[in-house]
């Protein structure tokens, strides 16, 4: 199964291209390694600069490289643009005893048109076996404002992506994409014979699904016809098991838009829970018979549990009123919820200011800068950029990777104020499994956190929020930011949710789960947590209450992995103004089977002892519930 790790760009929206002669325009495509945001590049000095990719994937072999384009910040300053062709990079020295680049295919002289270059080679050059490399050249020859990074690049990697070579810094060859992470932006054209409606699958994900329920197959699918893909026609086998099916496809994987798109194929009910291996073939591209010959099939596993989790990763962040680089964290979470209001599971550690609730050494992450964020504790990332560039909105696409990700857990809660003890609030988490698991240290862990916290009197300046972003014009336009960019250096007025008040147990608590687990069964936690004490821990603040309404507030309960610290599961749920209707029933009729109790080292004991026992009780429905007993 072939793997496409570059973006093949079908030619016929493509403007910039129509001075290509139409004999070559009727059946061409454009390649790049880029398929990232653009970004520029360079050693910020005045000298020559050759930049080259690599074409020796075995699919291009036969293919014919017609043209090149690449854009610029902007060619003022610059001169001796060039493109070229050549079978090996290779240096030479000139009459002035400097290395220069000597292509052995051809070079051709261009001048760039509204800062973009495009050269159209005099003849199609065919790729061989042993693949090729294409290439341009210009020299910087004053450093003007945009100067300094004259490259046109990607945030996208490959091994042949970005060779680079200059007159002063980089002396000879070298590959930089690793390194830079990093490939260059030039688009290539290649002309060949195409099918009009053709679809190759590049990589299919393992597919799940509960039993007596479709699943689906989520398929690369990758566009090697001329013409958009909008329907696809698919026969099955699930060991034995053959069928065939349609589907729309919708938006369409457009010509110079995207080469692949990952679609979900439907793959019907299955009766039995196990692992399957499901065989895939694309018989037809919009009604029409499948002009793929190479890679029209694919093979992948499909998992059928009891039920599939919902994975909600854990976003913990840390950020202060004083740190000028977190109002971006601010409005990352604050987009991310907006967006993905059931999943985004978030939570915001402040740290010396009036929201300091959790003292920085009772993190369950040693923190040593500000901001910092960490998906399920042990992902680093930033919780506006992701892993993305800077000044893009980037979480979302790193936070949507770890969702989609497997996990063989879930995790559901409810929270309310005690009828007793206003100040107490009662919470009851479930979780379940979809395996049998011996020798388990997986933990529950609680935090509460506040919504809309904010200054209720309007006039407290120590509620204003440092901000380095005003006039950064680079984040303009990107999700939440413009509050901050077109601010001031403090801005004022801003609500905080998600904030940390209290995580009595960090690193979970030892019995909440039990050691032993049994695919499907629900095994219950009661927990409490006491709200007297949530006040301001700083020592100007010290002892100021945080709770500002009871009705904003929420409870994230976490499922931890304690032989690794990993979050593998999580959950936020509001607190309630009573204990929700229907919790109570439950609880009345639940009859005991059988209890068995446990110290804080989870081994177990013949009775609760004293001090902290945990007490794990099997239900007569099956469930299991535990609880904290102090004597």
């Amino acid at each position: 199964m072939k793997s496409f790790l570059f973006r093949l760009l079908l030619l016929l929206p493509l403007l910039s291209w129509t001075s290509l002669p139409a004999t070559a325009r009727e059946k061409a495509v454009e390649f790049t390694y880029g398929v990232s945001d653009l970004m520029y590049w360079g050693t910020k000095k005045v000298e020559t600069y050759d930049i080259a990719i690599r074409l020796n994937d075995p699919m291009l072999i036969g293919k014919q490289v017609t043209a090149l384009q690449v854009p610029f910040p902007s060619t003022a300053g610059m001169a001796d643009f060039k493109a070229w062709i050549t079978t090996e990079l290779k240096l030479e020295k000139n009459a002035d005893g400097k290395k220069v680049n000597v292509p052995n295919v051809t070079e051709v002289a261009g001048t760039p048109v509204d800062d973009v270059l495009t050269v159209y080679f005099p003849e199609p050059y065919t790729i061989p076996a042993e693949g090729v490399y294409v290439g341009y050249s210009f020299t910087l020859t004053a450093l003007e404002d945009q100067g300094t990074t004259p490259v046109a690049t990607t945030g996208d990697v490959h091994p042949d992506g970005f060779y680079v070579h200059t007159s002063r810094t980089f002396l000879n060859w070298e590959s930089r994409s690793e390194g830079q992470n990093r490939v260059s932006a030039m688009k290539v054209l290649l002309s060949y014979d195409l099918p009009d409606y053709a679809a190759a699958i590049g990589s299919a994900k393992t597919g799940r699904a509960a039993v007596g329920q479709r699943g689906v197959i989520p398929v690369e699918i990758v566009n090697t016809g001329y013409y958009p893909i909008t329907s696809l026609a698919y026969t099955y086998d699930v060991e034995g098991v053959k069928g065939s099916a349609s589907l729309d496809v919708s938006p369409a994987i457009e010509c110079g838009v995207s080469v692949s798109r990952y679609v979900d194929l439907p793959i019907p009910a299955l009766s039995a829970r196990g692992m399957y291996t499901v065989d895939v073939t694309l018989t037809q591209v919009n009604g029409a018979e499948n002009g793929e010959t190479d890679s029209p099939s694919a093979s992948a596993a499909y998992g059928v549990y009891s039920f599939v989790p919902r994975h909600r990763p854990l976003m913990e962040e840390y950020t202060g009123l004083w740190c000028g680089y977190c109002p971006r964290g601010y409005a990352g979470l604050e987009e991310m919820t907006r967006r993905y209001p059931d999943d985004w599971v978030a939570v915001s550690y402040h740290f010396d200011d009036l929201m300091e609730a959790i003292p920085l050494n009772q993190y369950a992450i040693p923190v040593q800068s500000f901001p910092t964020a960490y998906l399920d504790r042990i992902k680093k990332t930033d919780a506006y950029c992701g892993d993305g560039e800077w000044a893009t909105f980037g979480i979302e696409k790193t936070w949507k990777a770890i969702a989609d990700e497997f996990v063989n857990v879930g995790v559901d809660a409810v929270a309310w104020w005690d009828a007793d003890d206003t100040q107490r609030i009662d919470i009851e988490a479930s979780v379940r499994f979809v395996e049998d698991l011996d020798a388990l240290d997986y933990r529950l862990a609680y935090i509460l956190t506040a919504d809309d916290l904010h200054d209720l009197t309007g006039k407290d300046y120590n509620w204003v929020q440092t901000n380095n972003f005003y006039g950064c014009t680079e984040w303009s336009g990107q999700p939440g930011m413009d509050i901050f960019v077109d601010g001031k250096a403090y801005v004022y007025g801003l609500h905080f949710n998600d904030v940390a008040l209290k995580a009595p147990d960090p690193y979970g608590l030892v019995g909440s789960i039990p050691a032993s687990v049994r695919d499907g069964e629900t095994y219950r936690h009661s927990y409490s947590i006491n709200t007297s004490d949530v006040v301001c821990t700083k020592q100007e603040f010290a002892g100021t209450p945080l709770i500002q309404n009871r009705n904003n507030l929420h409870v994230v309960v976490l499922v931890i992995d304690n032989s690794t610290g990993a979050v593998i599961n999580s959950v936020k749920v509001p607190v309630r103004e009573s204990l929700p209707e229907g919790i109570s029933t439950v609880c009345a009729s639940t009859l005991t089977h059988t209890t068995a109790c446990y110290d804080l080292q989870g081994r177990r004991t013949a009775a609760a002892q004293k001090g902290v026992t945990v007490e794990t009780t099997r239900n007569a429905d099956g469930s299991i519930s535990s609880r904290k007993v102090l004597r």
